[in-house]
């Protein structure tokens, strides 16, 4: 990334990119890794979409300069079956209509690959030793915003949220935030005995949430007052209770999943509203998010303060 950013703003982007990486399904993943590709390799990069009867001649996107196709798959949602199929379509299709061009070919995935895959794709390379035949996963997509200055990485996901933006959150910004989320929560087992409390910040550190994580709920709590106002004013009291459920729900089951932590965080940043450039709704999302996982039982409960240390408030990452 760019030298004029800050290590706070770096991983804030990185954060913002896994949200919308986890937002990105079927034809959302296509556009994002093109949005990515067309702002990293700006006059390389061409956008590849179908057209008329001829389709995209087996490629999602052109890199002029390394000769290289790409073919973007949801492997989060496609059939094995389906995935090897198609595979052992697009290679060769690609090979016929690019011809010499195809000096490189690239799977774009986004959700890792079976091991029927990964065997498949070492059976084309071998057969295939004049062509490049890579697979390009989250890792290699995030390494695209190295490239990207300050204004292009503005332009994709938003400038990093300030303190003023939380200051200035009202109802305006959080109902239908809230109206939204307690609608997606709302098939959720609910727990309404279960106590919604604030707990130590100590928190942060014991679930090794990164440090833009970790700064994006400290600055969310700057609107747990205007949160908790918006609650008790609410004419359904056990609203806060239930969205609370639907929380731990979506959490005991990401974790089952397997998520690490900043992965989660991502995902429920999407199940909350989403990875949206607006400042008032961006707030609207992070302190909701904030609020909750002080409050009730996503992610893990901090250690108990062993006694006669300091309060671990005072000890939380800056």
């Amino acid at each position: 990334m760019t030298d004029d950013l800050s290590a706070g703003e770096r991983e804030w982007f990185t954060l913002k990119f896994r949200v919308r990486y986890a937002e990105a399904h079927g034809q959302a993943f296509q556009d994002l890794f093109a949005d990515l590709m067309e702002k990293a390799h700006a006059g390389d990069f061409v956008r590849v979409r179908a057209h008329g009867p001829l389709g995209d001649e087996k490629c999602d996107g052109y890199l002029s300069s390394e000769g290289r196709l790409f073919q973007v798959y949801a492997t989060q949602s496609q059939p094995l079956g389906d995935l090897l199929r198609k595979i052992a379509t697009d290679f060769p299709g690609a090979r016929e209509h690019w011809g010499p061009r195809m000096r490189a070919w690239a799977l774009v995935h986004n959700h890792g690959l079976p091991p029927a895959v990964v065997k498949q794709l070492d059976d084309l390379r071998a057969a295939h030793p004049d062509v490049v035949i890579e697979h390009w996963d989250m890792e290699r997509l995030r390494s695209l915003l190295d490239r990207m200055t300050r204004r292009q990485l503005e332009d994709l996901f938003g400038r990093p949220p300030e303190a003023r933006d939380f200051q200035r959150l009202g109802f305006a910004e959080l109902s239908p935030v809230i109206r939204s989320l307690a609608a997606r929560l709302a098939d959720a087992d609910v727990i309404l005995d279960a106590p919604i409390a604030p707990v130590p910040v100590a928190k942060l550190q014991a679930n090794h949430l990164s440090p833009a994580t970790a700064r994006l709920i400290r600055l969310g709590r700057e609107g747990d007052p205007t949160l908790e106002d918006y609650f008790a004013r609410h004419h359904d009291p056990t609203l806060g209770e239930r969205v609370a459920a639907g929380y731990r729900a979506a959490y005991a089951r990401l974790r089952r999943d397997g998520w690490g932590p900043d992965d989660l965080f991502a995902r429920l940043v999407e199940l909350t509203g989403g990875a949206s450039a607006e400042s008032g709704r961006a707030a609207a999302v992070y302190t909701i998010l904030a609020y909750f996982f002080e409050r009730c039982d996503i992610y893990e409960a901090a250690p108990p303060t062993p006694q006669g240390s300091d309060d671990p408030a005072d000890q939380a990452p800056p």
